[in-house]
This record gives structure tokens, C-alpha cells and sequence, in this order.
């Protein structure tokens, strides 16, 4: 019997116009869970202000939002070692709300929000570079 999931899974593969037969259904799945969990997590995160704002206020500071997150993919990472540590030696996690299956789909949401936000900074970048080389017109005097 199929379920939500392998509904929300048809409906996005035929949005994206994907054929049925590629890529597998519980990666997409995965990834329709990220997609999720990021709307969650950036409404909670901003108050339902600028959405991800709550990475580009690192800006005032001048760290770039898109180096922000890198701290928060490394800590995701970190915590990946440990609970795979645990995993493979058998311990308990002290921290339960957690387990490794949120923690790697933090890291999918991060990497894409960093991915977005260095893309920004570039697209940025150029844009102001191109009007520092630009020649301003010559203004008349009154």
C-alpha cells in the first residue's frame, strides 16, 4: 500500500518532470523531508521574517552568511563521528532528540543553504566588481 511519502515522491518526480525508473524513491523521499524540515526550521529560526536571515546576520560581524553556516555544517560533523562512534561501539548517545538520521539531514539542509548563499555572495561579488571598473559620465558643473 503506498503511502504519503511515495505520493509526495510521484508528485515531485512528474513536477520535475523525472522518468520513473531513475533515481531511487527513498533517497527522493529523503530529500522531499529536507525540503521540509528546512521550511520548518527557517520559519521558526527568522520568526517567519527574511528566511535565512538568521545566517546573514553574521554579516554585521563580517563573516560572510555563506562561512556562517560552514560552523554549523562542522558541527553537524562532529556530531555525525560521535554517533557513529557510538553506533559502532555500541553506547548510548547522551543526547536522544538527536538521533544520526536528523543529524545527516541537517547536513543535506546546510550544505544547500550554504551552496545558495556563497552562490549570492558570488553573484554579489561580480556585480560590484563589474560597477567599480564601470566609467561613471563626466558631470557638468553649475
Amino acid at each position: 500500500m503506498p503511502t504519503l511519502m511515495d505520493a509526495d515522491v510521484q508528485k515531485m518526480c512528474t513536477l520535475l518532470e523525472i522518468p520513473a525508473d531513475w533515481g531511487d524513491n527513498e533517497v527522493f523521499a529523503v530529500l522531499i523531508e529536507a525540503i521540509k524540515t528546512h521550511a520548518a526550521k527557517d520559519h521558526d529560526y527568522t520568526g517567519g521574517g527574511v528566511p535565512l536571515s538568521n545566517f546573514t546576520e553574521s554579516e554585521e560581524y563580517g563573516m560572510p552568511g555563506w562561512l556562517s553556516v560552514m560552523n554549523r555544517l562542522m558541527d553537524k560533523v562532529s556530531r555525525v563521528k560521535g554517533l557513529v562512534k557510538n553506533e559502532l561501539t555500541q553506547k548510548k548517545a547522551a543526547v536522544q532528540d538527536e538521533p544520526l538520521t536528523q543529524t545527516l539531514l541537517d547536513l543535506a539542509v546546510y550544505s544547500a543553504i550554504m551552496r545558495v548563499l556563497y552562490e549570492r555572495a558570488q553573484r554579489e561579488r561580480i556585480v560590484n566588481e563589474t560597477l567599480s571598473r564601470r566609467e561613471l559620465p563626466a558631470t557638468e558643473e553649475f
